[in-house]
């Protein structure tokens, strides 16, 4: 198996190049480190469906912290994509003060 990182800025941006990466290579992992914000249901479907997905989401700290470094209303938005993706649960992270 091969392990693929995303690193550079906000992957999700590309969710859609992301998902027929991982599609075309089943046997490859892909590790996504992303602030959760564009994480969505239809997102979620295909994670699982794929197997070979794991967002990591990153946060700053609590809510006054996180949001004075990465903008007004972030925080309740990961906090949203969190909740609203529990099917995530055994291939998403939590990774803190990145």
């Amino acid at each position: 198996m091969i392990l693929n990182s995303a690193v550079w800025g906000e992957p999700l941006i590309r969710k859609k190049d992301i998902l027929k990466l991982a599609e075309a290579h089943p046997y490859s992992s892909f590790h996504l480190f992303t602030n959760g914000t564009l994480i969505d249901d239809e997102f979620c479907e295909e994670v699982v469906r794929l197997g070979n997905i794991a967002p990591s989401i990153s946060l700053e700290g609590f809510e006054e912290v996180n949001d004075l470094r990465r903008g007004k209303g972030v925080f309740q938005k990961v906090m949203r994509a969190m909740s609203t993706s529990p099917r995530l649960s055994n291939v998403s992270r939590f990774c803190p003060c990145t």
